[in-house]
């Protein structure tokens, strides 16, 4: 019996025009061949003596495309202490002090995803406080953002000289030393996939099907690995850091390589920093640090030429810009010197030079955002408050004003948290008109626009004929107000065939 199966007595959201509806689906093979009517898929299924299920009146939507994520990074958090969830410092420093009492040996002990916005004491931790819980251990604690670290003695005297940025008498990592600790601290392949492999099942549960994944080469093996054994679940497309530019386009290696399931896509570049680490460049001072306004990494003209060289290898660029002095300096960069055919990306886009964003509605240049930092740090008194102040605040992620400005919008998670709903629902829930958009509106951005972003919009992010048959089930509409943020399919599927489902809520043949 060939492979494939009727779906009807379903609410599919097709997402491939604006609030297109039907009521039944045929998949035959990987793809669909068909939506619309019950009567019609009946037929055909009969015809081609395929199975039928009945969706009870449950919504399938596309699988979501994740546009920014770090999957092996989300699956060793469970190795490591999650701090996310501290009220405060001291409550950290404490939670750090039993991990300790149960560390064995002298390796590094890493503990990630504190954010001092939250907490009453409204500072980072200090290396003096590490170096009281241990002196002999190396001890370093991540921020949420992972562009800030502190690290005790033992770690710093380890990191000098093998990482810049390290401030020994502050214990302070910033960037490329905070960013880049798995260069010292590699982690072992097999570790890397077995993380890989926990945070795909995680990607599943959410209907997460696609993901545009930024990794380091050892990462990029640990995908390669699952996919050798044919257990990579999730299609994947990877960028890798910019520093490994120069020896991908020394051997000829040209993005698009690979296949439908795992394929290089192109290069990462920093741009700037973070807002938490006040090195997000802006054109006016921080409001909690009126004697910074940040930095940019490269010089236009370095900038340009990076873009250049990675674009001239068919490496598609992503620039991380964040601060409104960091985004018009890569859209000029990228106006300049990318191809646009390739479909360059500004990773983050919080905060836009107004005079900017004509230039990216016209090169085509996609805003690759997270609305969950919306519902993060866009709450009064937050983050965003407490760095810029009102009414610059207020301007940050303006979703809703770049669409009808015309702008590409890919939206994903940066795993802060890895939760697309969550992020759904800080961008359909938002304080400011001009970042509020509808559900669909902001599906769409999940969904179609984020396959756009990665050139798979011929079969990616939409149900009808000839589209992946990568979808989820859902126990209810996804509406503003009805529990979105907590929303969970009932069942994912990629390529046609089940690859999550909750007990007794998968589709069924009757």
């Amino acid at each position: 019996m060939a492979r494939g199966l009727a779906v009807v007595n379903a609410q599919i959201w097709t997402m491939e025009t604006r609030g297109d509806r039907a009521d039944s689906m045929l998949v035959q093979g990987e793809r669909v061949s068909m939506v619309g009517e019950e009567r019609t898929i009946l037929a055909k299924a009969r015809t081609s003596g395929l199975p039928v299920a009945d969706a009870s009146g449950r919504t399938i939507l596309p699988g979501l495309v994740d546009a920014h994520t770090h999957l092996v990074h989300q699956g060793l958090l469970q190795h490591r202490l999650d701090l996310r969830d501290a009220p405060s410092l001291s409550a950290a420093l404490r939670a750090v002090r039993r991990r300790l009492a149960r560390h064995r040996g002298r390796g590094l002990v890493l503990a990630e995803r504190w954010d001092e916005s939250r907490w009453p004491e409204r500072r980072y931790p200090r290396r003096e406080e590490l170096d009281a819980i241990t002196t002999k251990v190396p001890l370093i604690l991540r921020r949420v953002d992972g562009h800030v670290a502190v690290g005790n003695r033992a770690a710093c005297d380890f990191l000098r000289g093998r990482l810049p940025g390290v401030d020994a008498d502050t214990g302070l990592l910033l960037e490329e030393a905070s960013l880049n600790l798995n260069q010292v601290f590699p982690t072992p392949l097999p570790e890397a996939t077995s993380s890989l492999a926990f945070a795909q099942e995680q990607a599943l549960t959410l209907g997460v099907t696609t993901v545009h994944d930024f990794v380091v080469p050892s990462y990029l093996r640990a995908f390669e690995a699952l996919h050798r054994r044919g257990r990579l679940k999730v299609r994947a497309h990877v960028s890798l850091y910019v520093e490994f530019l120069d020896a991908l386009a020394h051997a000829g290696v040209a993005g698009g390589i690979g296949d439908d399931r795992l394929r290089l896509h192109g290069v990462k570049l920093f741009g700037d920093g973070s807002l938490g680490g006040h090195t997000a460049a802006l054109r006016q001072p921080y409001a909690d640090a009126p004697g910074t306004r940040g930095r940019l990494n490269f010089t236009d003209s370095a900038l340009r030429e990076r873009i250049r060289t990675a674009s001239t290898a068919g490496l598609v660029p992503s620039v991380h810009a964040i601060g409104d002095a960091a985004v018009a300096q890569a859209v000029k960069a990228l106006a300049a010197s990318g191809d646009r055919r390739l479909r360059p990306r500004i990773e983050h886009f919080e905060m836009h030079a107004p005079e900017s964003v004509r230039t990216v509605a016209e090169r085509g240049i996609v805003a690759s955002m997270q609305p969950n930092f919306v519902g993060e740090w866009n709450r009064p008194g937050g983050l965003y408050e407490q760095r810029l102040a009102s009414p610059r605040y207020r301007r940050t992620n303006e979703f809703q004003a770049l669409r009808r400005a015309g702008v590409r919008l890919a939206f994903g998670s940066d795993c802060m948290p890895f939760d697309p709903w969550f992020g759904l629902a800080g961008c359909v829930e938002a304080p400011q008109p001009s970042q509020r958009l509808s559900v669909d509106d902001a599906l769409e951005a999940y969904t179609r626009g984020s396959a756009w972003s990665i050139g798979r919009e011929a079969d990616l992010g939409w149900l009808g004929r000839g589209s992946a048959a990568d979808f989820m089930v859902l126990p209810t509409p996804p509406r503003r107000g009805t529990g979105l943020a907590g929303l969970r399919p009932d069942a994912t599927y990629v390529a046609g065939a089940a690859v999550h489902a909750r007990a007794g809520r998968a589709l069924r043949s009757r």
